[in-house]
């Protein structure tokens, strides 16, 4: 960093800029937030076949309120909102060189401050132990099984904050193991589900579609 910063400082700067960020971005639609769900698995483990269905609602709902607060990046939308050059000149004006040690955001040149915004993600604010703003999830709503951290190392800058173990276990569940097709036909009724190569879903009656 350009100057000395207490870690305090630093905490309390990163959560006022990320909040900022998180203000500007645009809200994800609910289908961009069904999509972020089954890429990350995020019912593995915790919805399964032949579970009551007012169980498996409570569940759902949980998950929905956990990511009330997700974003997605600016060309996901058709809303008008600031292009990425006026989001980096928002920043620079409102921060100037405090902006230095914030994962994302970096210089390309000494007189300009860029923001390392990724394209075509869901994203996800993410908190410290002590409930501070310390980052952006980011995951790529065109890929399964993946998500990275907002960073600015590949330009120099600083690396991300880690997520809690809370977090991890909470956004990594498609990393644990899943019955194959063939083991789960085995112990399970199947009437009224259909695989889709990842995992189990319900089938819509007519009266749902």
């Amino acid at each position: 960093m350009s100057e000395t910063v207490s870690p305090e400082r630093l905490t309390a700067l990163r959560h006022m800029i990320y909040f900022d960020l998180f203000c500007l971005l645009p809200i994800a639609s609910f289908q961009q937030t069904q999509t972020f769900i089954a890429n990350l698995a995020l019912t593995r483990g915790r919805v399964h076949i032949g579970m009551p269905t007012l169980d498996r609602q409570k569940v759902l709902r949980e998950i929905y309120t956990r990511l009330v607060l997700l974003r997605v990046s600016p060309d996901l939308t058709e809303a008008k909102l600031p292009a990425l050059r006026n989001l980096e000149d928002f920043f620079a004006m409102k921060y100037g060189d405090r902006l230095d040690g914030v994962a994302g955001f970096y210089r390309d040149d000494p007189n300009r401050w860029r923001l390392n915004m990724p394209e075509r993600c869901a994203l996800m604010i993410y908190k410290d132990r002590y409930d501070h703003a310390a980052g952006f999830l980011c995951q790529p709503l065109h890929q399964t099984d993946r998500f990275f951290l907002l960073s600015s190392r590949g330009q120099a800058g600083y690396s991300a904050e880690r997520l809690t173990a809370t977090d991890r276990k909470f956004f990594e569940r498609f990393t644990e193991s899943t019955p194959t097709l063939a083991d789960a036909g085995e112990s399970a009724d199947l009437a009224g589900y259909r695989w889709t190569g990842r995992r189990f879903v319900e089938r819509k009656t007519e009266a749902e579609l």
